[in-house]
């Protein structure tokens, strides 16, 4: 395999995570006890001063960042899939896949202590391939 299908691997691994990403939306967490139904309660009911009189509950702030987590790997991907068929400018394709290997393994190493199973599998997947490009284009 050439270091054009490992990037594009990467690149189609990030459309699927934001595509198993807006799953999320379809959902509502439900409680399991207590605690968390009064923590969920809270999460959606009390707002807090963000100061220039806005208020906002941590609902709100945690339904933002699952939406631009989602629009990120849309983006990336998307991207990249318009980006690689340009490839054929050496120059552009080193910087491309350098780039991408270097931003999602920086982007793996909190992912990988503050989040959990799925997420980390679907960007390990995607950082596979750009890692793999970005061996694969070394080796030539």
């Amino acid at each position: 395999m050439n270091y054009k299908t490992y990037f594009k691997f990467g690149s189609w691994a990030m459309l699927a995570t934001a595509a198993i990403h807006s799953l999320n939306f379809l959902s509502n967490p439900q409680p399991a006890n207590d605690t968390e139904r009064q923590m969920l309660d809270l999460m959606n009911t009390y707002k807090m001063d963000m100061g220039a009189g806005i208020q906002r509950t941590m609902n709100d702030i945690f339904t933002f960042f699952n939406l631009s987590l989602t629009f990120l790997c849309a983006l990336g991907g998307g991207l990249n899939l318009l980006l690689v068929k340009f490839f054929d400018n050496g120059a552009l394709a080193k910087r491309v896949v350098t780039f991408n290997a270097i931003f999602w393994t920086i982007y793996l190493i909190p992912l990988w202590l503050m989040t959990f199973l799925p997420p980390e599998i679907c960007f390990t997947l995607a950082w596979v391939g750009f890692a793999g490009a970005w061996l694969m284009m070394r080796r030539t």
